[in-house]
């Protein structure tokens, strides 16, 4: 199932990814990755593989709140429980990782995926599946799940 991903984006400019407003995308989540270049869904640097069937940004934002407060998305979730949990200043840390992981996103769209809402159950079928073939394909690859994911789908 192919996945066309836009370019690598700096966290803090994903309300600007072409087509970030639509419905229904895969999303992959790195670190060391330098905005603008294109990205390898596969590149140990990648943290966290996700899938929505709603606004992309909406889902990037969750992942942003939860990172900073602990609940709401699974991946941003794992972050904080990892990293921010006894951060006095929980937004500053959220910053300073940014800065110093150099968090980039990219968004992905099936190849003949209709952009329109809403979606229909066999396109959300099928962008789950694709999150967890990327994710399989992810663990043949790294022996591991990228570091926020902590089960498959």
């Amino acid at each position: 199932m192919p996945i066309d991903f836009s370019e690598w984006h700096k966290w803090s400019n994903r309300a600007t990814i072409p087509d970030v407003r639509k419905p229904g995308g895969v999303y992959i989540i790195g670190k060391r990755f330098t905005a603008g270049a294109v990205p390898d869904p596969l590149s140990g640097n990648v943290i966290y593989i996700g899938v929505t069937t709603q606004s992309v940004l909406r889902r990037l934002n969750g992942f942003d709140a939860a990172c900073r407060l602990g609940r709401g998305n699974a991946g941003g979730n794992n972050f904080f429980d990892e990293f921010m949990r006894d951060e006095p200043d929980p937004d500053e840390a959220w910053r300073r990782f940014q800065r110093d992981w150099r968090i980039r996103v990219s968004v992905g769209r099936l190849r003949g995926q209709a952009a329109t809402p809403p979606l229909n159950l066999l396109e959300k079928g099928k962008l789950k599946l694709a999150e967890v073939s990327l994710q399989v394909d992810f663990v043949r690859q790294n022996r591991r799940l990228p570091k926020l994911n902590r089960t498959f789908g």
